[in-house]
């Protein structure tokens, strides 16, 4: 279906451009330091504000699509993102860097993953996993080209001509998708998702029908809950970890040249794990494989506490390349359990569960690290929380679950009757 692959190639496209951006945001800060007479500290905080847009957005996303629609929202965002970039180029005051962060984060997530999710949700019933494994690695590549792209154009022209310039050809390019090649659900255009017969027939095979809860409902259901709480925790470990990776490296007898070298090798495991992991969400069901990734992770987190050097390096970063199934678990694995028909505010709880773990993963481990002047114990820490989400994972997505979901909704359409 061409509506369907164009849609969702181009929110691909469009997520890469607005996540690559926030990801070169660092090559802006030590000219942005010096232009504002400010430190690194008070600069770093756009991120903390940029993350506080981001986490409020979340949590709305769902009523704004549904209110204004796709096209309405992504260009929007699209606009967002493109002002920030361009306020950099003009910008002498700290606090309308501040102000304009979180307009920044408000365009991360009109603009990104939650968009990109909704929408292959929308228009796919079979193969989301795939397709969404497919979204990371794109984003990922996105993730190593900007920053290195923006590094130079810095050098060659200075900060005014690659902000503007940024955020007029980023910001356009994604108005221009909202305008003309964004879609809304199938259903507007009298289509259905593909594969929606396919998946129709299996489920009549079976007796089932897919789920459909208003967002009310969902948020009665206690299975929901728990993934929710789930990805708050691999989001924790995942973002501990990943934000002292650096220095947990170093402190393993590993210079800071070969620990920037395990990033890039977890970055590069990346692109192997994600369509993996969504592959796998198709063939075997989203329990099997976030059991199996998640023990994996789990295993990892506690061997890192006695691996050593540059292989031990190695099998750490090859290995923590499996925990990128926290990004993808949640858009999957709830429109499954229950319905597109919420995919938006799904996909949105889900970010905004990200968020939260995003905002608390760092501090905590270096705390720890503070604490004790090591990051065994966050190691540790991070395998728990990675076995709590799969406990999670299978009281909330499990076959009683499931079960208990299903039940409802017959419940729910007996009383509609």
């Amino acid at each position: 279906m061409n509506r369907a692959r164009n849609t969702v190639i181009s929110t691909i496209f469009m997520t890469v451009i607005a996540i690559g951006s926030y990801i070169s945001i660092p090559v802006y800060i030590v000219p942005l330091m010096q232009k504002l007479q400010v430190g690194v500290g008070q600069i770093a905080l756009l991120f903390t504000f940029a993350g506080f847009g981001s986490l409020i957005t979340s949590m709305f996303i769902g009523q704004l699509i549904n209110k204004f629609g796709a096209k309405v929202v992504v260009v929007s965002g699209g606009v967002l993102l493109g002002g920030f970039f361009i306020i950099l180029g003009f910008i002498n005051s700290i606090v309308v860097l501040y102000a304009a962060s979180v307009l920044f984060g408000v365009s991360t997530i009109c603009a990104g993953f939650p968009i990109a999710q909704t929408e292959i949700n929308w228009w796919y019933q079979k193969g989301t996993g795939k397709i969404i494994g497919y979204l990371s690695t794109a984003v990922g590549i996105g993730g190593m080209v900007f920053p290195v792209l923006m590094a130079k154009i810095i050098e060659l022209f200075g900060v005014y001509v690659a902000a503007v310039g940024q955020g007029a050809v980023v910001g356009g390019i994604i108005v221009l998708i909202g305008l003309f090649v964004i879609s809304e659900k199938p259903e507007k255009y009298g289509l259905k998702p593909v594969g929606y017969e396919e998946s129709n027939n299996q489920k009549n095979t079976k007796d089932q029908s897919e789920p459909k809860f208003t967002v009310k409902q969902i948020l009665g259901t206690p299975q929901f809950w728990m993934i929710v709480i789930s990805i708050v925790f691999i989001s924790t470990a995942s973002t501990g970890f990943n934000n002292n990776a650096s220095a947990l490296y170093q402190s393993k007898g590993i210079t800071a040249v070969n620990a920037a070298l395990m990033i890039s090798i977890m970055n590069g495991a990346n692109f192997i794990a994600a369509p993996l992991y969504g592959t796998l969400m198709d063939k075997i069901g989203y329990l099997k494989a976030t059991t199996l990734f998640g023990l994996i992770v789990a295993g990892i987190f506690f061997a890192s506490t006695v691996l050593t050097g540059f292989i031990g390096g190695i099998i750490i970063a090859a290995l923590m390349a499996f925990k990128t199934f926290n990004s993808m678990m949640g858009p999957i694995t709830l429109p499954k359990l229950f319905g597109r028909q919420e995919a938006a505010s799904l996909v949105g709880f889900t970010s905004a569960a990200q968020s939260v773990g995003a905002m608390i993963g760092a501090p905590i481990a270096g705390y720890i690290f503070d604490t004790t002047g090591t990051y065994n114990a966050w190691m540790i820490t991070g395998g728990v929380l990675t076995l709590i989400t799969i406990l999670l994972v299978m009281l909330g997505a499990g076959e009683k679950a499931v079960a208990n979901i299903k039940r409802k909704q017959e419940k729910l359409n007996q009383e509609a009757v």
